[in-house]
């Protein structure tokens, strides 16, 4: 089985430069060698952080806590940020300013112990192999129980949020669905068990939805008024009214003359008032009998029949307005609250029907009552008409129709009291709906979770378990006196001489000189030594076999000079030789330069193992790192020169610059290199210009002597601080550079543009 290494790194986001980084292309693939260039500041050591997380469960110190990333394994597993547990373990080493102050006290002279197995012990060492074989399984078994645990929590909080999502759905209303989140589903569902029972028909739902749905309740209605008379036994008395005649005699009399009966009676009052013996039509006298039986019939029957009919005509007419009245007061639907709307809908035109069915009546029976008015000695007969409207039952019906109005105006009235309560009833109806429906589901997630606890409880006991077990018997193999030895070989290797040594005690290393003091005051060159030399010799420490080990170091040679460089590079070389992966991050150009070419002869592809930070931005806040293939000038030459020009040519060119926080910088270092061998009588870029006699546009020109003349560190070690340039004066700067070089050497510049656009 192959060692595990790091195949690529994925993504990283909210780790200082490293704001948002994708690698979408797969353009930084890791290789077994793999050298990684960048100017200071862009972040290398902050990748050596997040690399080095890998021999934890957490992220490694002195990160963000807010830092995300994501990286890929050569078996193609994904490590995230988030709950990962040793996935290098102690094959993984990581030499950094970190590593150096964990282990080092260098004001106390001490450093920390390294561990050796002892080669005495062999039958501890076979028995703490098969550990550490037990241990690998338990971290395996431990891992796959924490991914499944991690999914089914997350599945779990998706159908949380599904469940959630649906309730604010079918809410429809903004202060119910708003404060209805994920959290409250899982106590909504530990309240009780749901059932069919829950679920609410389309119907039910769109009207708990539009009582949701109302900003404040419909205002109260007033009751129906009942009706004040009886029809039915009105209408009795009236077929009565209608059917009764004067008596026979005055019928004979006056049968064929029945319409002047009104006239007559007016005359007969009129004579009698005035005492007239004698008739004013006609002359003749009006002999008393005659007057005597005028008298009988207008004083006792036809004015009495007169004021009955009378009565009839006003009650009548009473009846018909009280009856309109009444389907004027019957509200509209849409008044009602919704719940009753339907049912109102249908009670109200049932309740208009009947009450129009009895105006009909009424409107036909005033027409009969004014026929019978006209003509008194007619027999009118309406039971053919009170038969077909069926008055005696309509009563009744008509009771019935009005008590269901009003009962559901009394609902109606009823909800506006208790419209909060109803609300809050309507929205836990639908809610117990979606609970309903989306129970089996719930109960799917909610047992998956259950036993992927309890499979990842168990897994990280076992795990526990074996670790103890396993560190027993590190701890009773350790031998740290061979580890101060290693290094203090090393380190005189390392040095040339023996003034600087190990010595152990009982919670670690001291320092020593060869006079047998304390090393303390050590220079910068001898701190580098010792912590590189250090950091080597724990390959082989812990019961660590080389072959599976993946070495990550992070600039071994600040502070050394360029024979210290050499032999740190050689003895680096030599160390890492059988390693399983070695990634070297260095902003030395020299020292990459041993790299790449030492890479390059081991690697089958030899750009697969370059790669490069590319920091973009003009400012602290707006710079953001990525990783990329190494580019092309820097890969294929050991000189920066053609990179640094193809950096300020591009920023002439395009008049703005990805780099803008390195240009000043880059354009001052690449016109120092030119000039080196263009003008190498003279010993500065404006003593170059001067002699030159190259003549400049004037603001471009300007813009060059300002960049000559403020500090500039000039080498490509100190890409990391901003020279106090404008975006504008840098671009001009470079610009001038560019144009300064195309004038001053035409071949030069068109060779070195052409290699620009090539790359």
């Amino acid at each position: 089985m192959s060692a595990l290494t790091i195949k690529s790194v994925r993504s990283i986001k909210n780790a200082a430069v490293w704001q948002a980084y994708e690698d979408s292309g797969q353009l930084n693939s890791f290789s077994r060698k793999t050298l990684i260039y960048g100017f200071n500041g862009t972040g290398k050591t902050t990748l050596s952080r997040i690399l080095d997380s890998l021999r934890g469960s957490t992220l490694a110190p002195n990160l963000p806590e807010a830092t995300e990333f994501e990286i890929v394994l050569s078996n193609d597993e994904v490590i995230s940020s988030v709950g990962f547990s040793e996935p290098l373990g102690k094959n993984l080493l990581v030499f950094n300013s970190d590593f150096i102050a964990r282990n080092f006290k260098w004001d106390e002279s001490r450093a920390n112990p390294i561990f050796y197995l002892s080669e005495e012990n062999i039958t501890k060492k076979t028995e703490y192999d098969a550990a550490r074989s037990a241990l690998e399984i338990a971290i395996t078994t431990n891992e796959a129980a924490r991914k499944a645990n991690e999914t089914a929590v997350k599945e779990h909080g998706q159908i949380k949020t599904v469940i959630a999502r649906r309730v604010r759905d079918l809410a429809l209303s903004g202060s119910y669905s708003q404060a209805y989140d994920a959290r409250k589903v899982e106590a909504g569902y530990a309240e009780r068990n749901y059932s069919e029972a829950d679920l609410l028909l389309d119907e039910s739902l769109s009207e708990k939805q539009a009582l949701l749905n109302q900003a404040e309740p419909l205002p109260k209605i007033e009751l129906l008024n009942g009706l004040n008379f009886d029809l039915p036994a009105w209408c009795e008395a009236l077929e009565s009214l209608l059917k009764t005649s004067a008596s026979s005699e005055i019928i004979k009399q006056f049968d064929e003359h029945a319409e002047a009966l009104n006239w007559l009676g007016v005359g007969l009052d009129y004579h009698n008032k005035h005492d007239l013996d004698d008739c004013l039509f006609c002359g003749n006298e009006l002999s008393n009998d005659r007057r005597a039986l005028l008298d009988s019939l207008f004083n006792t029957g036809l004015k009495e029949q007169q004021v009955k009919i009378q009565n009839a005509e006003n009650e009548c007419q009473a009846f018909i307005l009280t009856l309109r009245g009444l389907y004027a007061e019957v509200p509209n639907a849409n008044d009602i609250q919704s719940a009753e709307r339907e049912k109102f809908t249908i009670a109200s035109k049932s309740f208009k029907e009947i009450t129009t069915k009895a105006g009909t009546l009424l409107n036909k029976l005033l027409e009969k009552i004014q026929v019978k008015k006209s003509n008194l000695i007619d027999e009118i007969d309406i039971s053919a008409l009170l038969s077909e409207a069926n008055v005696k039952g309509w009563q009744s019906v008509f009771a019935i129709q009005m008590t269901t109005v009003n009962g559901l105006i009394t609902n109606h009235n009823t909800a506006y009291d208790n419209f909060k309560t109803l609300q809050d009833d309507a929205f836990q109806a639908i809610r117990n709906h979606i609970f309903a429906e989306e129970k089996d589901r719930w109960n799917e997630k909610v047992t998956a979770l259950d036993a992927s606890q309890t499979q990842l409880t168990a897994a990280q006991a076992a795990f526990t378990a074996q670790k103890q077990t396993t560190d027993k018997l590190d701890n009773e193999l350790r031998k740290q006196g061979i580890g101060a030895n290693k290094v203090s070989d090393l380190l005189k290797s390392y040095l040339g001489h023996a003034d600087v040594k190990l010595q152990s005690v009982d919670d670690g290393y001291q320092l020593m000189r060869a006079d047998g003091k304390p090393a303390s005051n050590l220079s910068e060159g001898e701190k580098t030594g010792l912590a590189f030399c250090f950091f080597l010799t724990q390959f082989e420490a812990e019961g660590r076999d080389k072959k599976d080990l993946v070495v990550i170091i992070d600039d071994p040679i600040s502070s050394l000079d360029t024979a210290a460089k050499t032999h740190a590079f050689s003895l680096m070389r030599k160390m890492t030789k059988k390693c399983a992966q070695t990634i070297i991050l260095t902003h030395n150009m020299a020292f990459m330069n041993m790299v790449k070419r030492e890479f390059r002869n081991r690697n089958s592809d030899e750009k697969s193992g370059l790669l490069q930070i590319k920091c973009q931005g003009d400012n602290e806040t707006s710079r953001k790192s990525s990783l990329d293939q190494m580019n092309k000038l820097l890969a294929d030459y050991d000189t920066e020169y053609h990179y640094l020009f193809e950096i300020v040519f591009n920023a002439s060119k395009n008049k703005a610059s990805k780099f803008q926080f390195l240009l000043p910088n880059a354009t001052r270092k690449m016109l120092e290199m030119f000039v080196a061998f263009a003008a190498p009588t003279q010993k500065s870029f404006a003593g170059a210009l001067g002699e030159s006699g190259v003549t400049l546009v004037e603001n471009n020109l300007k813009s060059l002597e300002r960049l000559v003349q403020i500090e500039s560190h000039g080498t490509m070690e100190g890409m990391d601080n901003l020279p106090a340039l404008t975006v504008e004066e840098a671009i001009k700067a470079c610009s001038a550079a560019i144009e300064f070089i195309q004038k001053r050497d035409p071949k030069h510049y068109k060779a070195m543009k052409k290699m620009c656009e090539e790359a």
